[in-house]
Protein backbone atom coordinates (compact mmCIF):
# COMPACT_ATOMS: atom_id res chain seq x y z
CA UNK A 1 0.00 0.00 0.00
CA UNK A 2 2.74 2.28 1.01
CA UNK A 3 4.54 1.82 -2.69
CA UNK A 4 0.96 2.96 -4.41
CA UNK A 5 0.90 5.89 -2.39
CA UNK A 6 4.29 6.78 -3.06
CA UNK A 7 3.68 6.59 -6.85
CA UNK A 8 0.50 8.46 -6.51
CA UNK A 9 2.38 11.14 -5.00
CA UNK A 10 5.38 11.08 -7.70
CA UNK A 11 2.58 11.19 -10.30
CA UNK A 12 1.05 14.66 -8.66
CA UNK A 13 3.95 16.39 -8.27
CA UNK A 14 5.15 14.96 -12.06
CA UNK A 15 1.76 16.53 -13.53
CA UNK A 16 2.07 19.39 -11.40
CA UNK A 17 5.53 20.21 -13.00
CA UNK A 18 4.75 19.21 -16.84
CA UNK A 19 4.57 22.33 -18.86
CA UNK A 20 3.90 21.69 -22.37
CA UNK A 21 6.77 22.15 -24.78
CA UNK A 22 4.82 23.14 -28.04
CA UNK A 23 1.56 23.59 -29.58
CA UNK A 24 -0.76 21.53 -31.50
CA UNK A 25 -2.20 21.37 -34.58
CA UNK A 26 -5.27 19.35 -33.68
CA UNK A 27 -8.57 19.29 -32.36
CA UNK A 28 -8.53 18.34 -28.51
CA UNK A 29 -11.69 16.84 -27.17
CA UNK A 30 -11.84 16.47 -23.30
CA UNK A 31 -13.66 14.02 -21.61
CA UNK A 32 -15.33 15.48 -18.60
CA UNK A 33 -16.68 13.25 -15.85
CA UNK A 34 -20.60 14.19 -14.55
CA UNK A 35 -19.47 13.31 -11.13
CA UNK A 36 -17.21 13.76 -8.23
CA UNK A 37 -15.42 11.08 -6.13
CA UNK A 38 -17.03 11.12 -2.30
CA UNK A 39 -13.06 11.39 -1.22
CA UNK A 40 -10.51 12.16 -4.34
CA UNK A 41 -10.53 14.87 -6.22
CA UNK A 42 -10.68 14.97 -9.77
CA UNK A 43 -8.61 17.59 -12.37
CA UNK A 44 -9.67 20.79 -12.69
CA UNK A 45 -10.46 21.00 -16.75
CA UNK A 46 -9.95 24.26 -18.47
CA UNK A 47 -10.91 24.01 -22.14
CA UNK A 48 -9.54 27.60 -22.18
CA UNK A 49 -6.10 26.68 -20.82
CA UNK A 50 -6.42 23.76 -23.42
CA UNK A 51 -7.12 26.19 -26.46
CA UNK A 52 -4.42 28.06 -25.70
CA UNK A 53 -2.47 24.38 -26.39
CA UNK A 54 -3.83 23.79 -29.95
CA UNK A 55 -4.45 25.64 -33.10
CA UNK A 56 -7.51 23.58 -33.36
CA UNK A 57 -10.73 23.41 -31.46
CA UNK A 58 -11.22 22.27 -28.08
CA UNK A 59 -14.40 20.64 -27.46
CA UNK A 60 -15.86 19.47 -24.27
CA UNK A 61 -17.58 15.59 -23.79
CA UNK A 62 -19.20 14.82 -21.07
CA UNK A 63 -18.80 11.30 -20.02
CA UNK A 64 -20.64 9.72 -16.70
CA UNK A 65 -18.74 8.75 -13.55
CA UNK A 66 -15.97 10.19 -12.06
CA UNK A 67 -11.94 10.31 -12.45
CA UNK A 68 -11.50 7.02 -10.85
CA UNK A 69 -14.12 4.89 -11.91
CA UNK A 70 -15.25 6.12 -15.61
CA UNK A 71 -13.43 3.43 -16.97
CA UNK A 72 -14.88 0.35 -15.26
CA UNK A 73 -18.46 -0.79 -15.79
CA UNK A 74 -21.16 0.80 -16.07
CA UNK A 75 -19.45 4.29 -17.46
CA UNK A 76 -16.86 2.86 -19.05
CA UNK A 77 -19.45 1.57 -22.20
CA UNK A 78 -20.37 5.17 -22.85
CA UNK A 79 -16.54 6.44 -22.06
CA UNK A 80 -15.85 4.03 -25.47
CA UNK A 81 -18.72 4.93 -27.55
CA UNK A 82 -17.75 9.02 -26.55
CA UNK A 83 -14.33 7.98 -28.08
CA UNK A 84 -15.47 6.34 -31.08
CA UNK A 85 -16.94 8.79 -31.88
CA UNK A 86 -14.56 11.02 -31.55
CA UNK A 87 -11.41 8.81 -33.46
CA UNK A 88 -14.10 6.59 -35.78
CA UNK A 89 -14.15 9.30 -38.51
CA UNK A 90 -10.25 9.45 -38.64
CA UNK A 91 -10.18 5.85 -39.03
CA UNK A 92 -12.49 5.49 -42.37
CA UNK A 93 -9.97 6.44 -45.30
CA UNK A 94 -9.36 3.45 -47.41
CA UNK A 95 -11.65 1.58 -45.27
CA UNK A 96 -14.49 -0.51 -48.22
CA UNK A 97 -18.02 1.89 -47.60
CA UNK A 98 -20.05 -0.50 -44.78
CA UNK A 99 -16.64 -1.97 -43.34
CA UNK A 100 -16.36 -1.46 -39.15
CA UNK A 101 -14.13 0.87 -37.95
CA UNK A 102 -11.76 -0.89 -35.13
CA UNK A 103 -12.78 2.11 -32.85
CA UNK A 104 -16.53 0.90 -33.39
CA UNK A 105 -15.69 -2.34 -33.00
CA UNK A 106 -14.07 -1.90 -29.56
CA UNK A 107 -16.80 0.60 -28.49
CA UNK A 108 -18.99 -2.76 -29.41
CA UNK A 109 -16.68 -5.34 -27.20
CA UNK A 110 -16.53 -2.80 -24.31
CA UNK A 111 -20.50 -2.54 -24.50
CA UNK A 112 -20.80 -6.64 -24.62
CA UNK A 113 -18.71 -7.32 -21.79
CA UNK A 114 -20.36 -4.53 -19.75
CA UNK A 115 -23.37 -6.21 -20.48
CA UNK A 116 -22.08 -9.83 -19.32
CA UNK A 117 -20.26 -8.22 -16.17
CA UNK A 118 -23.51 -6.78 -15.15
CA UNK A 119 -25.30 -10.18 -15.96
CA UNK A 120 -23.43 -11.97 -13.96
Amino acid sequence: MRRMVEVARANGEAAGRYRPGAVVHADVHLLTVSESHPTLKSPAVDPDAWQALTRGRVRTVPVPGNHHDMVHPPHVAELAARIAEIVGPHQTAGRPAGSPVPAARAAERVTSITRTSEEA
